[in-house]
């Protein structure tokens, strides 16, 4: 059912990004810290599991080969 269609440095930008983004949310207050904090658990989760839903309608796929 659901399908890898990250590359593996695709996958560590993604996880590297959302740790980034996470840690940033201890600056922010209010509305931004829930929208930072939504995008970073977004890009951890998509670079853990290595598929990404938008990847998959926009029919883009980075693994190599």
């Amino acid at each position: 059912m659901f399908k890898i269609n990250e590359s593996n440095i695709d996958r560590a930008i993604r996880i590297f990004m959302g740790l980034f983004l996470l840690a940033v949310t201890t600056l922010l207050f209010g509305v931004w810290q829930w929208v930072v904090g939504i995008a970073a658990t977004i890009l951890i989760v998509t670079g853990v599991t290595g598929m990404s839903l938008l990847y998959r309608l926009m029919d883009i796929n980075t693994l190599e080969g």
